[in-house]
């Protein structure tokens, strides 16, 4: 199997990521909201000894997001900062002292409906948001999307009083992307679209979302130094529709 290109930016070494400095970003308030949720725990971080053995180093670990939440991805983290925090704005409510139950009653006020695409994860995260938040959720997927995945999505509206649609839309995942900003607009009220890529005029909700990933990025931090006594020097990172990604550089790159 050929192996994937590999691109250096040795600049990067001396580049450091403002974005957490900015005056609206608290991420110790992001982890108090974060443990605020139902069921919330820490993951584990595992150690790979025999890997760490092999390569000559200290350690090595992995950090095990297969279960986050009561789901089986790291997605939630992001979905529920940034569904609140997006609320926050809506209904003009102060984010760093709004609790969750009144982000809730205020979005059930305005007959709030939120609005996503997904392949899968994301679109499980936003509707598991809509059925603690006892709002409904609109989850556009593309057309190859398994009906297992659906199901999965689906599920969170069971046994509660909460509408979850899930809409098949003909295309890929960038067609479903534009669905539900369409269907947003056209509906009403409008909807709330919480997507985790920024595109043309969307770009503060899916910025919201790479902060909700620092609750798991402290954990490493915090983990590595009450459990190993160590600090880390590399972090590895898979890259999708690139949140994570920008969440993992923003972190390691501001401190």
């Amino acid at each position: 199997m050929a192996l994937s290109s590999i691109y250096s930016n040795p600049q990067a070494q001396l580049w450091r990521c403002s974005d957490h400095q900015a005056p609206d970003l608290d991420l110790q308030r992001i982890q108090a909201f974060h443990r605020s949720l139902p069921d919330f725990n820490e993951s584990a971080l595992v150690p790979l000894d025999g890997l760490a053995q092999e390569l000559g180093v200290r350690g090595v670990f992995v950090k095990d997001e297969s279960s986050r939440l009561g789901l089986p991805a790291f997605k939630i983290l992001g979905a529920s900062w940034g569904t609140f925090r997006a609320i926050c704005d809506v209904v003009n409510l102060p984010a760093a002292t709004t609790s969750l139950a009144e982000a809730a009653a205020a979005a059930q006020q305005c007959n709030l409906t939120l609005f996503a695409a997904t392949e899968g994860n994301h679109g499980r995260a936003v509707a598991r948001m809509a059925r603690i938040l006892g709002i409904p959720a609109r989850i556009f997927v593309p057309e190859f999307t398994s009906e297992p995945v659906r199901q999965n999505i689906a599920s969170e509206g069971v046994g509660v009083d909460v509408d979850v649609d899930v809409i098949r839309v003909p295309g890929d995942y960038d067609s479903a992307v534009a669905a539900a900003s369409h269907h947003s607009k056209t509906a009403s009220p409008p909807g709330l679209v919480i997507q985790d890529n920024a595109y043309d005029g969307y770009v503060q909700i899916p910025r919201y979302i790479v902060h909700g990933y620092s609750t798991m990025l402290a954990e490493i931090e915090q983990q590595l130094a009450a459990v190993h006594g160590l600090a880390a020097t590399m972090i590895v990172t898979p890259i999708g529709v690139g949140s994570l990604g920008h969440a993992v550089t923003a972190y390691a790159k501001s401190s």
